[in-house]
């Protein structure tokens, strides 16, 4: 089974250049599109399509796909990004270029997701830009390796009660911290229940919480799982 066709999982990535000017669009298409095409069909024409790809202001969603799909042109492609958003090789900004344009964040999470020899240096790169709590998250369940850094700056950031309650029940080692960070958080009936059931040192604390909420104590019996 061949590469995915570029335009079908990027699709306003190839128009992004021609929609300054409609009348061009078809033909970008076109170009890039027979450029991914050949790339994918003939390894031994990668180098030469890629010369001409990039000449031609390649968009960060390229880039991804390249990194994605060749990774013989993997070292390229970020080496091509840290020029097009002015960070160095090793994620931090180029203060002589503040000004030029952030990757969003949920590109580079994907890049994270797809490709883990760039993984650090992209984590530097969403370090540096305004990452949320939900970023974090992200990484935090995703990435084992990035688990500890993540997770001391999730705790500076705004963090929610479901992104708490997501941590708490998926990640063991961050259990019992995000249970207590969310008991602190006013956290919902169902929440309570959830550490209830998987933080054992804390069920007491959240049993008390739950039994002074205003719900009726059919409700609380159906939450806690329990007869009374």
């Amino acid at each position: 089974m061949g590469t995915p066709k570029f335009s079908s999982l990027w699709p306003s990535a190839t128009t992004a250049a021609a929609s300054v000017n409609p009348g061009n669009e078809k033909k970008e298409n076109t170009e890039r599109n027979r450029l991914f095409q050949t790339m994918d069909q003939s390894p031994g024409l990668r180098q030469k399509c890629w010369e001409q790809f990039i000449s031609q202001k390649p968009s960060f969603q390229e880039l991804i796909y390249i990194m994605e799909f060749f990774p013989e042109l993997r070292e390229k492609a970020w080496a091509e990004f840290t020029k097009i958003y002015a960070v160095n090789s090793d994620g931090s900004r180029r203060p002589s270029q503040a000004k030029s344009k952030n990757p969003a964040n949920g590109e580079l999470l994907r890049v994270m997701e797809k490709d883990s020899s760039l993984r650090e240096r992209v984590f530097e790169i969403l370090l540096k830009n305004s990452i949320s709590a939900s970023d974090l998250r992200v990484i935090i369940l995703s990435f084992p390796e990035l688990r500890e850094r993540a997770w001391e700056r999730f705790l500076k950031a705004k963090f929610t009660s479901f992104d708490l309650r997501m941590i708490m029940e998926q990640i063991d080692s961050l259990r019992e911290d995000s249970a207590r960070l969310l008991l602190g958080n006013n956290p919902s009936p169902y929440e309570l229940t959830r550490i209830i059931k998987l933080v054992p040192a804390l069920a007491g604390q959240a049993r008390k919480q739950l039994s002074e909420r205003v719900i009726d104590s059919d409700e609380r019996a159906c939450l806690l799982n329990l007869k009374e």
